[in-house]
């Protein structure tokens, strides 16, 4: 091969290479997989974002910091795929409603993505209320006795928190400490030039032309198409029993404590005291709820020994909002977690019933339609509907914690066949706790 062939090939080997990243550059930008610049959706192509499933924490903090909304929801992936901010049971003066929720994340991590909101709302479009699912299990961690709690963050978890810390400062050269930060700039080489940008831009073009999959609404809700497929590919009941299996591996012996030891204080009491500061602040109404799982979750808790601990939790929630509303505070506490009827729907096998189930995806997602019910319970003085909770105060805590003690009675009565399969499930691998 001559010299001028061997040039020749270069330019076009090297040219080829600049033509396809630039295109890559392009689609990626176009697309916006990771909502990492804000770009405009456009139904067809990149309206729908499947990219979610495996990059939310990224796109809820981009996203985050361009609401404006008068109600904010907060809370793990149960309040992200259950309260739909369009649900038609939110009442006028509570609109826009925008979905922070995050899979995975504690009172703590949600006040961080809130602080993003609040730090990039424009004068006079703060939110006016807040709405926060809480989850007894993220209340809950392993015993670490005489060793430091405060871990710091590694890997993405670290990234992660430097990327909210940016956004929340409103500056992308400022984090903590006064060190200059990339992470605007590694955020956006991530979006435009890696492989993974690439696959899920092509994900995201193709979810959009089938105009299926899973999906991070404008409204911040999480779709749930994931939660269907997977109930589809087997039964309601096969679904339940796996995820009733994770619940018995990650709470099984050695215990999970509320605090540093069994009796002591609740630790994650202190995020709620951050969250009653910001609101006090902000001017911002409260409604805590205590977030509904389906029955048979609460039973494998009752099996593994937890359901002092979930009282305990309760009455310290109590208190703890009893003492910001003497002081001032607008802040409502509703217990939904309960042994209503609502959340002791059957669960199905294959072939014996329904594909899908009304009220719940697993034991303790439950569905947008047995969401919009709990909208109109917590934001209603009067709901149409059953009630399906109480409002919790001091003077009325202990007797409402009995009445579902003797509603789990008799559910368990009731139900000897799912109290059975609890048993099979949980007491197989370690020591039950008899009921009563």
């Amino acid at each position: 091969m001559s010299e001028s062939q061997d040039t020749r090939y270069l330019r076009w080997f090297g040219g080829t290479t600049v033509i396809a990243a630039v295109l890559v550059l392009v689609l990626n930008f176009l697309v916006d997989p990771y909502l990492v610049f804000g770009r405009s959706r456009t139904p067809g192509f990149n309206a729908i974002k499947p990219a979610v499933v495996t990059h939310e924490p990224i796109m809820k903090a981009y996203q985050a910091s361009r609401v404006q909304a008068r109600t904010i929801i907060l809370g793990s992936s149960r309040a992200a795929i259950g309260l739909d901010p369009d649900a038609l049971t939110w009442p006028a003066d509570f609109k826009p409603v925008y979905n922070l929720g995050v899979a995975g994340s504690d009172l703590g991590e949600n006040l961080r993505y809130l602080d993003v909101l609040l730090a990039n709302a424009p004068a006079g479009a703060t939110p006016k209320r807040l709405v926060v699912g809480l989850d007894f299990e993220s209340f809950l961690s392993r015993p670490m006795p005489n060793v430091s709690r405060k871990v710091p963050a590694t890997g993405s978890a670290a990234e992660q928190a430097e990327r909210l810390a940016m956004l929340a400062g409103g500056n992308a050269q400022s984090t903590p400490g006064g060190k200059v930060s990339l992470r605007r700039a590694k955020d956006a080489a991530s979006a435009l030039l890696t492989m993974d940008a690439l696959l899920d831009s092509v994900g995201t073009v193709v979810s959009n032309v089938r105009r299926t999959g899973p999906d991070f609404k404008a409204n911040g809700k999480v779709s749930e198409s994931q939660l269907r497929a997977w109930t589809l590919a087997g039964s309601p009941h096969e679904l339940f029993e796996q995820k009733h299996r994770l619940v018995q591996r990650q709470y099984q012996p050695p215990r999970q404590w509320l605090g540093d030891t069994a009796d002591g204080p609740i630790r994650g009491l202190r995020h709620l005291d951050l969250l009653f500061n910001m609101a006090r602040q902000r001017g911002l109404a409260l409604i805590l709820i205590v977030q509904p799982s389906h029955v048979s979750h609460h039973e494998h808790l009752f099996s593994l020994g937890y359901w002092d601990d979930f009282e305990r939790w309760k009455r310290a929630l109590t208190a703890t909002a009893a003492s910001a509303r003497a002081s001032g505070l607008n802040v409502t506490l509703m217990d939904l977690g309960t042994y209503d009827a609502a959340f002791a729907e059957p669960v199905y096998r294959r072939n014996q019933g329904p594909s899908t189930m009304r009220n719940f995806w697993d034991p303790v997602h439950y569905s947008t339609a047995l969401g919009a019910q709990l909208i109109e319970i917590v934001t209603s003085v009067e709901p149409s509907g059953p009630s399906l909770g109480a409002a919790l105060a001091p003077d009325t805590v202990d007797a409402w914690l009995l009445k579902i003690r003797q509603d789990r009675l008799a559910y368990r009565h009731s139900h000897p066949a799912e109290v059975e399969e609890t048993r099979r499930l949980v007491c197989g691998a370690v020591a039950c706790q008899e009921g009563p």
